[in-house]
């Protein structure tokens, strides 16, 4: 049985979606896994404290006015929050040439505590101060943990507004 729409406005709505779509597919995030990364543990109960080593993402080919996506799978275990605070989490990134600075990517703060997983998934539009870098360097900022692990995998940035299944960065596979 066909499905014919009689209200023109949700057909129009509908028809925009569709030609606003932009799916990318190029990992432009270098040295990530779809396996979970080692554990990271060096918390201190302190703010500001983040993993390392960084995710470098690329900025090749992008323009003021597209449109960036990211996603990542977090997963956290038997975290511990200093006493009478809350511990969190966010994804930033800064930029090799703006550094913290206009231009950087942060994402918004997220509560955490015992253990679970989330999946990051977020677009952006690039503006003039982020094509200022040649690339970015990602990290998690974690704030009040005194103990516990975290972990990531499938870490994918790619052009476009809608996150497609990870894959690695071409630069990756080359040999």
């Amino acid at each position: 049985e066909n499905l014919k729409y009689t209200d023109d406005t949700f057909a129009t709505q509908l028809q925009e979606e569709l030609n606003n779509l932009v799916i990318g597919g190029r990992n432009l995030a270098l040295n990530t896994s779809s396996e979970y990364s080692s554990p990271f543990t060096s918390f201190n109960g302190g703010e500001n404290n983040c993993t390392s080593p960084s995710i470098k993402v690329l900025t090749d080919g992008l323009k003021v006015g597209d449109k960036l996506t990211y996603r990542v799978i977090y997963k956290y275990t038997d975290i511990v929050p200093v006493s009478g605070k809350t511990a969190r989490f966010r994804l930033q990134s800064n930029g090799n040439v703006t550094q913290w600075n206009a231009g950087n990517i942060i994402d918004e703060y997220r509560n955490i505590s015992g253990s679970g997983e989330i999946e990051i998934l977020k677009t952006i539009t690039i503006n003039e101060d982020h094509i200022k870098n040649q690339y970015w360097y990602f990290d998690f900022r974690h704030d009040y943990i005194q103990s516990g692990s975290i972990q990531y995998k499938m870490f994918k940035v790619e052009k476009g507004n809608r996150a497609t299944d990870w894959t690695p960065a071409p630069e990756d596979t080359d040999t």
